[in-house]
């Protein structure tokens, strides 16, 4: 059963291994760290350009 539970601040890392999209990590984490009481630094690695869904280029 989820409980949610204070949001929490830090260095987050999610290592994409497999062909995933870069884009929904980042719309699954953007809206909870907007609410966050003070700031986090994330990084996403791997994943590729997947079909269908929106690019992202640095």
């Amino acid at each position: 059963m989820f409980r949610p539970g204070r949001i929490g601040c830090g260095e987050f890392r999610f290592d994409i291994g497999t062909a995933g999209a870069v884009t929904l990590v980042i719309q699954t984490i953007l809206p909870i760290l907007v609410f966050a009481p003070c700031r986090s630094t994330v990084t996403i690695t791997g994943g590729t350009d997947v079909p269908g869904h929106h690019q992202l280029t640095t």
